[in-house]
């Protein structure tokens, strides 16, 4: 209880009301007592003052008068008091008690020496004369023609009436004071809780905020300095529940944001434990790491130079950039960066894991392109250089063989023209400044004229070209011109690829609203790994036997005009098997 304020305040505030109590009572009891007694000696004195007058006669008389004793009980009777009469030689001549004989009997005390020197005496206390305590006053009696006292006048009241009245003025006292005491705890307590309930109120309210319940609020219905500390809390509490909020929204932000994004980012604490790692960063986690917290970034990551740039960071306290060649064609570069704390201090590490596999491939697909167009370029240039030379000279003047020489500079010719106008054609798809003319055409027609300009082509390798073209038209929407590009292209890489005596398959079908046309060869195939590069610009997928059979922009060219159109193209193809590509357009009425 005494560990509470209320139990602190209720004690205090009893303590002092008991206190106070306790001395005021005692205090009053005291007043009262002396009042009564000082009250019941004064009415004694004033009652005696009387009887010395009354009595001073009889003592100077030489025979007593018994009508004294009826005087003497009267006054008994009316103040509740024993009254003697004694001359100066210490005898009672006269007793108000009845069924006492007292005259005659001598006093010898040293009250009676007192009286009798002409004092008035007073004495509360045991008597011996009385089985009880007395008060007792002592009046001299002076005859007033010689100035003598001739007797005295004892009255002799019993304490027991007085002490009778104080114990009932007490008790009415003890009664007040315990309604007073009672009314006091009943007060107290009404005070102390309506001071103490709002604090264990906002005692709950902030252990809930602790544990992170910040809609927790205290009811507040006072206007004192409890209610402004209440109203204060509710202020705290609304400023940190707004700011929790803004503080989670943006987490809720960051986390979505580095959850969301394509590159690798891995949070580690100051201590090297992992704090947040989002799906492409859990790909270089070790399996039993991918989906736990907390786990050390050495232990848990493959890339092992990942730990070292954690380390550099911590130590020189600086941005770290490292690349990890993990294969020939696989690059990672890790960019570190340190966090600091409100005191400067690093308390951890942002890593970002960024695959730059493709910007290798990329730049190496550059750099061959560059070094296919060179020689692409420089191969009919020499040729066309080489045999126009002997011409010029007049070295070769038979008709033949100036025929042959011209014959072959004009193939080179076109083929350079061809190349250009590839280069040119790719330029203007990567620009976006090719405007498609799409207008209604006979799919099934253009396939068909298509295959007869290749057949030629495909008969010089012996190679089979088998179509498979429904009756009838085949009206599609679509720009006609570019779509006999893309065929020219597919069909011609499969005539180039498939060795003698392979086959070639034009196919053209309806599905679902579109004429869907594939051109399957029995080639060499494509690697697993080339596969997804084959649409990239300048890519060869074997450059090694087609060095001399373009410069890798074909099939780049097929996808950015099929793009344009808004179709997909696909591609199946096994190694040593052969190749399937596909599409389709929609079909018009």
């Amino acid at each position: 209880m005494f560990k509470t304020v209320y139990g602190k305040l209720m004690f205090t505030y009893l303590a002092i009301i008991l206190l106070t109590l306790a001395t005021l009572g005692f205090s009053l009891s005291h007043l009262l007592s002396s009042y009564f007694f000082h009250a019941k000696e004064q009415e004694l004195i004033e009652k005696g003052k009387v009887l010395v007058q009354v009595v001073g006669q009889v003592l100077l008389r030489t025979t007593f008068d018994p009508s004294i004793l009826n005087v003497l009980r009267t006054m008994e009777s009316l103040i509740d008091a024993s009254v003697w009469v004694v001359d100066r030689q210490g005898l009672i001549i006269a007793a108000s008690q009845d069924g006492v004989s007292l005259e005659g009997f001598r006093l010898s005390s040293d009250d009676l020496q007192e009286v009798l020197r002409g004092r008035l005496i007073r004495y509360k206390g045991q008597s011996s004369y009385f089985s009880e305590p007395m008060l007792m006053i002592g009046l001299p009696v002076v005859n007033a023609s010689s100035d003598t006292v001739v007797g005295a006048v004892f009255l002799h009241s019993p304490v027991r009436g007085v002490s009778q009245t104080i114990n009932q003025v007490k008790r009415y006292l003890y009664l007040t004071t315990l309604l007073a005491v009672i009314l006091a705890f009943a007060l107290g307590l009404y005070l102390f809780r309506t001071i103490s309930s709002p604090l264990r109120e906002m005692h709950k309210a902030a252990l809930g905020m602790a544990e992170g319940d910040f809609s927790r609020r205290v009811s507040v219905e006072q206007e004192d300095e409890i209610g402004q500390l209440g109203r204060s809390f509710n202020y705290l509490a609304s400023r940190l529940q707004n700011t929790i909020d803004a503080l989670y929204q943006e987490k809720s932000k960051f986390e979505r944001m580095i959850f969301s994004i394509s590159e690798g980012v891995l949070a580690v604490d100051s201590e090297g434990r992992i704090l947040l790692a989002n799906a492409p960063a859990r790909r270089w986690l070790k399996d039993e790491y991918v989906h736990s917290s907390g786990a050390k970034l050495s232990d848990a990551v493959v890339l092992a130079d990942l730990p070292w740039v954690y380390e550099r960071v911590m130590a020189e306290d600086a941005v770290v950039t490292q690349t990890a060649n993990l294969t020939p064609q696989k690059a990672i570069m890790m960019i570190a960066s340190p966090i600091h704390d409100t005191s400067g201090a690093i308390s951890g590490v942002i890593i970002l894991l960024h695959d730059i596999s493709q910007l290798h491939q990329t730049e190496q697909l550059r750099r061959d392109f560059f070094a296919n167009v060179s020689h692409e370029l420089r191969t009919p240039l020499t040729a066309i250089a080489g045999y126009l030379q002997p011409v010029i000279d007049g070295t070769v003047t038979d008709p033949e063989s100036v025929n042959r020489y011209l014959r072959i500079i004009q193939d080179e010719t076109i083929r350079l023209s061809r190349l250009i106008d590839e280069l040119l054609d790719f330029s203007r798809l990567e620009a976006g400044q090719l405007k498609l003319e799409k207008e209604p055409f006979d799919l099934v027609a253009l396939v068909d004229d298509v295959c007869n300009q290749l057949r030629v082509l495909a008969e010089s390798k012996g190679v089979q070209l088998e179509r498979h073209l429904p009756e009838g038209k085949g009206m599609v929407l679509g720009d006609e011109n570019r779509i006999r590009q893309v065929l020219l292209n597919l069909l011609d890489n499969a005539v180039k690829f498939t060795p003698a005596a392979g086959n070639v398959f034009v196919r053209v079908y309806e599905k679902a609203g579109e004429m869907m046309v594939e051109v399957e060869d029995t080639g060499c195939g494509i690697a697993p790994d080339d596969l997804p590069l084959i649409f990239e610009r300048f890519f060869k997928a074997d450059r090694s036997r087609s060095r001399r059979d373009g410069t890798g922009l074909g099939l780049a060219i097929v996808k950015s005009i099929l793009d344009a159109h808004g179709v997909t193209i696909s591609v199946q193809s096994n190694p040593d098997t052969g190749t399937k590509f596909s599409f389709g357009l929609p079909i018009v009425s």
